[in-house]
C-alpha cells in the first residue's frame, strides 16, 4: 500500500471505529437506560420500549460489522502489522456477527430464554466497547515502509 493511501485508510478506519464505539456507548449507557427507565414495570410497556430501542442495537451492530471488517482488512493489508491487532479485530468481527445475526433478532422477538440472550449480548457489547477503545488508544496498524 502506498504511504498516502495507507494514511487515508488508517484515518477512515480510525473514524469508523470511533463512531462505532461512541454509538455503542451512547445507546448502551444513555439511550437504553432512558427508554427503559421512563416506562413503568408493566410487561406490555417494557415490550413497547424494547420495540423502540431494539432496532437501534441492530443498526449499531451493522456499523460494527463495517468497522471491524475495515480494521481487519487494514491490518491484513499492512505488511508486518501487529498480530494482536489482527486477532482482536477478527474476534470483534465474529462477536458482532453473533450479536447482529443471532442475538439481536432473538431479543427483538422476545424469544425465550430472553435473559440468556440479553446477558450474552450485553457481554459482547461491553467486551466490544473495551476492545474498541483499546484499538483506538493504540491507534491503527502502523504503516511499514516498503523494502
Amino acid at each position: 500500500m502506498q504511504q498516502s493511501t495507507a494514511r487515508v485508510a488508517r484515518g477512515l478506519t480510525t473514524a469508523l471505529l470511533g463512531v462505532w464505539v461512541g454509538a455503542m456507548i451512547g445507546i448502551a449507557f444513555i439511550a437504553a437506560p432512558l427508554v427503559f427507565g421512563s416506562v413503568p414495570e408493566h410487561v406490555a410497556t417494557k415490550d413497547a420500549a424494547a420495540n423502540v430501542i431494539g432496532p437501534g442495537f441492530g443498526r449499531v451492530d451493522a456499523l460494527g460489522l463495517v468497522s471491524t471488517l475495515a480494521v481487519l482488512g487494514l491490518n491484513l493489508a499492512q505488511r508486518g502489522s501487529s498480530r494482536w491487532r489482527t486477532w482482536l479485530a477478527a474476534v470483534l468481527f465474529i462477536a458482532v456477527c453473533v450479536d447482529f445475526f443471532f442475538l439481536v433478532p432473538k431479543i427483538i422477538a422476545r424469544a425465550q430464554p430472553l435473559a440468556t440472550y440479553h446477558g450474552s449480548a450485553t457481554a459482547i457489547w461491553m467486551t466490544a466497547i473495551l476492545a474498541g477503545l483499546l484499538l483506538l488508544l493504540v491507534g491503527p496498524a502502523p504503516a511499514r515502509p516498503a523494502d
